[in-house]
Formats: structure tokens, sequence, C-alpha cells
């Protein structure tokens, strides 16, 4: 996998916001990372947190889950494919839940590692309640129109090279929104600059251009 602090020719080359070389990006502190400071930010900002939130957290960071699971406390579900690292194993695509039996979706940098990410859209949106929150992020290329793919590659270094890390599928591009759009999503995108002021953005050394997908479940 592509360590934070390694560069990416492909992320450069697209300018995708908050990858690769990133400065501040660890707390020295905490060890948070900036990616999970600006969704802690982003949670209690838009007031999403409370102790009868019903939160799945897919591929959960460490610190933002800890967090989540010690103030949710028993409607907490923090979800791994991998036996034994979550509180339910998973596979995205195929999500061990039962219908609209969450309130808020917790899913981030996940989808350009599945080959079938349409279905896994899908499958979030299932299990979201009507009117649900869902924060969605993914290695974002806004100056690509439509997204790179080509699941027949199965090497990594190829693999690194067209999708800037070795175990991505994909990188996205505009038509992201469009994808999560006919999963069932209305899709709200904001950069971190325009969802707070620069001293904030300083304090808690956020990536400015990173793009946040803020998405509702429609109503059915």
């Amino acid at each position: 996998m592509l360590a934070a602090g390694r560069e990416s020719e492909v992320y450069k080359r697209y300018s995708v916001p908050a990858a690769g070389l990133r400065k501040n990006n660890v707390c020295p502190n905490c060890y948070s990372n900036d990616r999970e400071r600006s969704l802690y930010l982003f949670l209690t900002t838009k007031k999403l947190i409370s102790p009868d939130s019903i939160i799945v957290h897919i591929a959960p960071e460490k610190n933002l889950g800890a967090i989540l699971q010690n103030t949710i406390i028993n409607n907490y579900v923090s979800a791994e494919i991998a036996f034994g690292e979550g509180m339910v194993q998973m596979d995205i695509t195929m999500l061990p839940l039962k219908d609209k039996c969450c309130n808020l979706i917790l899913c981030n940098h996940v989808l350009e590692h599945v080959p079938n990410d349409r279905r896994a859209m899908r499958e979030l949106c299932r299990i979201l309640k009507s009117k649900g929150k869902a924060i969605i992020q993914v290695p974002f290329a806004p100056t690509l129109q439509k997204t790179k793919e080509d699941l027949s590659i199965n090497n990594s270094r190829l693999q690194e090279k067209r999708f800037g890390q070795e175990d991505h599928v994909r990188l996205y591009g505009r038509d992201y929104i469009t994808r999560l759009v006919n999963a069932g999503f209305i899709v709200e995108s904001n950069a971190v600059h325009q969802l707070w002021e620069k001293n904030v953005i300083k304090k808690y050394a956020l990536a400015k251009q990173e793009i946040i997908f803020y998405c509702t479940k429609k109503e059915q």
C-alpha cells in the first residue's frame, strides 16, 4: 500500500486532493491523520453524532473509530473484510446487515479497492434508513471527467502506475457523483476550504482541497 508520505505520479498528474505527500498529515499527539480530523470536524459540525445515532463504519479509521465507539457504545458497528479486525466481517458488496438498519454510514477510501463498486454503493444505500446520511470518500481527481478503471489489471505495479496505489482498481473522476446518484443517493460535495475558515484549517492541519462527499438517501 502506498504510504501517506510517498508521492504518486498519478496523483500529481491529476491533482488528486489529500493524496500522496502531505505536510502535517499525522498529529504527533494522537496520531490521527488529516483525513480523520476533517471527518470528525464534519461530523460534529453537522451534528451527526448523538447517543441515539446508529452508525455503520466500513474499514474504520483507528482514532475516529475509537471516538465513535466510546460515544455511541451500543449503536456503533465497525465492519472489516478481514476476520477479527472489525465487529462484523463483511464483503461490502454483500453486507450481512438488515435493510434500513442505520442512519449514518462512514465509508472512506474503500470503494477504490472494490471491483464491483456500483453494487457496493447499492448495498450501502440499502442498509441506510430513509433520509439517512453517508460520508463516502474516495481518491477523487476533479480534472478527470471519467473514472479511470481497468478490472483486467491485476498487477500491483501496473495498478500503482495507472491508479495511484498498488491495491487500487480505479481512480475516480467527476462521474463518481453520478455513480452515487444511480445507487440511490443525493450527493452534496464541498472542499474543506469551503466548509471551514482558514484558522480552523490551520489549527487542525487539514488538507484544504480535500472534497467531502456527503450523501443523503433518496426518499422511497
